[in-house]
Formats: C-alpha cells, sequence, structure tokens
C-alpha cells in the first residue's frame, strides 16, 4: 500500500530565489543556500491543503517552513524544522 508521502519528490533549488508569481501547492517551493556545513531550505507558497506535519496539523496559506540539514557524523543527520505562520501559529 502506498501512502500519500511514499510518491512525493521536492526539487531545492540552490542559491535561488522564489517566485515571484506561482501557484501554490501542496509541497510549495523550496529554495537552498549551504551556510558553513549546514544546508538551510527555506518552504514558501504552500497551499492550504498541504500537510504541514506528520499528525495534519492545521495551517493557513501563509505558512513558511525553515529546514536546517547538518551532517552531525557519517551516519547522522541533524534535522531542524522552524515553521512560522501568522494566522495560525503565536
Amino acid at each position: 500500500m502506498l501512502y500519500p508521502q511514499d510518491d512525493q519528490v521536492r526539487h531545492v533549488r540552490l542559491n535561488a530565489q522564489h517566485p515571484k508569481k506561482v501557484i501554490p501547492s501542496w509541497m510549495g517551493d523550496s529554495v537552498g543556500r549551504w551556510d558553513g556545513d549546514t544546508l538551510i531550505v527555506n518552504v514558501d507558497n504552500m497551499n492550504d491543503a498541504a500537510w504541514h506535519d506528520a499528525y495534519g496539523n492545521f495551517h493557513s496559506d501563509t505558512l513558511k517552513v525553515e529546514e536546517r540539514w547538518k551532517f552531525v557524523d557519517r551516519d547522522n543527520i541533524r534535522a531542524q524544522v522552524t515553521s512560522i505562520d501568522p494566522r495560525v501559529f503565536s
């Protein structure tokens, strides 16, 4: 059985800008950049129907997400996610 997340692919464009005119989508638009050994990914332009997390928590179409990915050692990656949605979170 396939779950919704099993067939999802997300492209992260490096050293780019978010497009000015884009139709919001389930996965949004991901733009990444390196800060030393940490990959920082900013996600914008998600629609309000997208799953924000594994629990399906509510969010609005103003949601922005910042992800920080860092290799801790050869077998581990540390992921930190910050969600910003002024209509829902305080």
